[in-house]
């Protein structure tokens, strides 16, 4: 059940009929009962693995409280470990046989790692009512691609909802249609825009279309999950509950610490908190001096080592967690001793440079994030060799625009699709409105004709998708 077709429309609809007229622990157990049926829409097997590791978990944990040494600790990092790999990378290569796929275990797997983490920590008293404790691990509009929520505040926000007003209704419908035309209208879009051999046989295509296509990706992948967060943080924001912002115009980022300030940042503050911070503190312990090569090198490089790990199994996925590794090594290098200017003082073309400096590494990690190493590597190699490169008719080209007839018929001229360009201008302006005006939700201060306008557009975007046979799927569903 897709989360942009009318069969979860209706679903979270007839959800928050029946929530909003329960009270107290009542909206609780409903919830965990919708989530239930949720989850087994998706896959009603794992469903069942995952409750009763839930239900170990649960006791694990109250056992982790209550104990002065790690060894309970560790078995449940371990149990928790060995059930990812298990079920996402060993069961999950052997799917097309009707074993089980993993639906959201990564995001299951960092919650009860934190989880776990700020029981030893003190940082939380363990929760002892079963029944908060699995919602916060069900909770439907999370369950499938996150964002990731600690229990230490998710718990309380879920347990005590905020009252749903007519403001909050505005606000959450703002989500979900913002969420609808990322996903439908650039992330589908440009997905299709992309031969499917394009990213198999690389070295069979000219290195001007690689190009527009790894731009197309890089565009389409962040469409894509900030379109899903959008739509689950307003689907949420109905039921009273917030959800975690997870994006914040990360391809406006001027170094790569911002970039991951700004791109999936539930995660990335997982991984600082649960990996970086205690990384450092160690080799800190160790290594005083702060400047010491190990203690520049090291925690990033293992930080974004365990990212790519946690996205897959694999040596293309540990590459590219590798490759930002390195880029935030350089830069802490390159800063070293360097005092920080405010962006106010840094002069515009910079700022310009720099963006495109970090969006320009980013789009190459892309590569190996989304095909094996050796495909990624004739990808890079043709699009970057001078020699596989067409010559461009510029002149017909533009001669065809002005005789009506279209653009479609520019690749033939060995243009890139322009269609990709006018695709992403739209998703452009939105990051470009929403960091000017400092509000992701900018639109809802528009007139109402505006604002009905927007409205009409992902209502119908919705109508279109819904009707077709076939959805491309959300990709971090896959994880």
């Amino acid at each position: 059940m897709p989360i942009t077709s009318f069969a979860f429309a209706g679903f979270t609809l007839a959800a928050l009929l029946v929530y909003h007229r329960l009270t107290g622990r009542a909206k609780q157990v409903w919830l965990l009962l919708v989530s239930l049926v949720f989850f087994a829409l998706w896959d009603w097997r794992f469903g069942l693995v995952l409750l009763a590791l839930t239900l170990v978990n649960y006791w694990l944990s109250l056992r982790i409280a209550s104990e002065s040494s790690r060894g309970t600790l560790w078995l449940g990092l371990g149990l928790n470990l060995a059930v990812l790999i298990l079920f996402r990378d060993v069961f999950f290569s052997w799917s097309a046989y009707g074993l089980l796929v993993p639906i959201g275990l990564s995001f299951y797997f960092v919650q009860v790692v934190a989880y776990f983490v700020d029981l030893r920590m003190g940082r939380m008293q363990p929760e002892r009512d079963w029944l908060h404790f699995t919602l916060y691990l069900f909770y439907f509009p999370k369950v499938l691609s996150g964002p990731i929520e600690r229990a230490r505040s998710f718990i309380p926000r879920m347990v005590q909802p905020q009252t749903v007003d007519a403001g909050r209704v505005i606000r959450s419908f703002g989500l979900v249609m913002a969420g609808l035309v990322r996903k439908l209208f650039v992330a589908d879009a440009l997905m299709a825009l992309i031969p499917d051999r394009a990213f198999v046989a690389p070295d069979e295509f000219a290195g001007q279309h690689l190009a527009a296509w790894l731009l197309a990706y890089a565009f389409a992948l962040y469409n894509d999950f900030a379109g899903y967060t959008s739509i689950v943080r307003g689907v949420s924001g109905l039921f009273g509950i917030e959800l975690s912002r997870n994006f914040s115009r990360p391809y406006f980022a001027r170094d790569f610490t911002d970039f991951w300030r700004r791109w999936h940042i539930s995660l990335s503050e997982w991984l600082r908190d649960y990996i970086f911070f205690p990384v450092t503190r160690w080799l800190m312990g160790r290594f005083r001096n702060r400047q010491h090569i190990f203690n520049l090198v090291l925690p990033p490089i293992i930080t974004m080592l365990v990212s790519g790990l946690w996205h897959g199994f694999s040596w293309h996925m540990l590459v590219w967690g590798g490759l930002h590794g390195l880029y935030q090594v350089v830069e802490r290098v390159v800063t070293l001793g360097r005092p920080a200017r405010p962006p106010d003082q840094v002069p515009v073309w910079r700022r310009a440079a720099a963006i495109l400096v970090v969006f320009s590494l980013t789009a190459l990690a892309w590569l190996s994030f989304r095909m094996d190493l050796q495909t990624a590597w004739v990808y890079l190699v043709s699009m970057l060799s001078r020699g596989q490169w067409e010559a461009m008719a510029l002149r017909p080209a533009a001669a065809d625009l002005l005789r009506g007839r279209g653009i479609l018929s520019w690749p033939g001229y060995g243009l890139p699709d322009p269609r990709i360009f006018l695709v992403i201008l739209p998703a452009l302006w939105l990051d470009m409105q929403q960091e000017k005006n400092g509000d992701e939700l900018f639109y809802l201060q528009w007139s109402i004709w505006p604002l009905a306008g927007l409205l009409a557009l992902a209502m119908l975007l919705l109508l279109l998708v819904s009707g077709a046979d076939t959805q491309v799927p959300f990709v971090y569903q896959g994880f």
